[in-house]
């Protein structure tokens, strides 16, 4: 999962590759940018990072960089030791343990709060479970938690209630940076694509009960693959990414 130490981002990210940000939302774009490469994995944990190296391959100057790094370390994706170094936070396996149950929890109520489920919705699941498989198969994570994402988002956006959609969105933000760092495009996350299958197979035969069990087996199974991929370790997986 660790790539080789870089100098700098400019040696693994070159500025010409970086889409230039406008001055009109230079703080949010400056935030906005930094948190997707950590939630992403271009920055990896425990990876250290400098302002005017992030400054100069945004094309910005450090002021809106230390402001958004400020921000981040606020939500625990950064962290620093005075005057030493800053760098991005670990991943804690143990959010899983936290989170997975409250997801589960909150997509069985959005099949639960509709009657039916269209074949315009089950289309859209079926092409994201295909681009998932597609994206494990030639080894892009991130790519895959986009499609397993836009799988499990149809499920929160036909039910139709805002509230819901926002907290599954918060939740599964948390979540993105644990199942790229682990998961990486393993057997084990490629198992979601067969669960989700049978997801898919209950709502075309109209049965929202049977799919609902599929959503929470798929959390359920992804929770125990999680487990053990670290290993049931977490303080020995987190030295060996140092």
């Amino acid at each position: 999962m660790q790539r080789p130490p870089a100098s700098s981002i400019l040696d693994v990210m070159p500025i010409s590759q970086v889409e230039p940000l406008l001055r009109s939302s230079m703080r949010e774009g400056v935030f906005e940018r930094l948190r997707d490469w950590i939630l992403d994995g271009t920055l990896v944990p425990g990876e250290r990072i400098r302002d005017l190296d992030l400054a100069a391959a945004l094309g910005v100057s450090r002021m809106p960089v230390r402001e958004a790094l400020l921000r981040l370390q606020g939500e625990g994706m950064v962290e620093t030791s005075a005057g030493r170094w800053t760098r991005v936070s670990r991943v804690d396996p143990e959010l899983g343990e936290q989170i997975y149950p409250l997801i589960w929890a909150l997509e069985v109520l959005a099949l639960q709060l509709v009657t039916d489920f269209p074949d315009h919705r089950i289309a859209q699941m079926e092409a994201a479970n295909r681009e998932m498989a597609a994206s494990l198969n030639s080894g892009e994570p991130r790519l895959a938690w986009v499609a397993d994402s836009a799988f499990h988002q149809t499920l929160a956006d036909h039910a139709g209630n805002d509230q819901l959609t926002h907290m599954l969105s918060e939740l599964k933000l948390k979540l993105r940076r644990l199942e790229v760092a682990y998961f990486s495009g393993s057997i084990l996350a490629a198992q979601s694509v067969s669960e989700h299958d049978e997801v898919i197979a209950a709502l075309r035969a109209g049965d929202l009960e049977r799919a609902a069990r599929g959503v929470e087996t798929n959390w359920r199974r992804s929770l125990a693959r999680l487990r053990e991929q670290v290993g049931g370790d977490a303080d020995a997986l987190l030295a060996a990414e140092s």
